[in-house]
């Protein structure tokens, strides 16, 4: 019983640090995206000004 509760409780740690990982490198790419979109946006609101 114990043994089979601490496997599965590791599965879960690991599959929880893919998780993790995997996001932060989503939210990298998302916050690298908004913040290019968020540029190009300025410098066309600044020329229609």
């Amino acid at each position: 019983m114990d043994g089979i509760e601490s496997k599965k409780r590791g599965k879960q740690k690991k599959l929880l640090h893919i998780e993790r990982k995997n996001n932060s490198i989503f939210a990298q790419l998302g916050i690298y995206r908004i913040f290019r979109w968020v540029k190009v946006w300025l410098k066309y609101n600044l020329k229609f000004m």
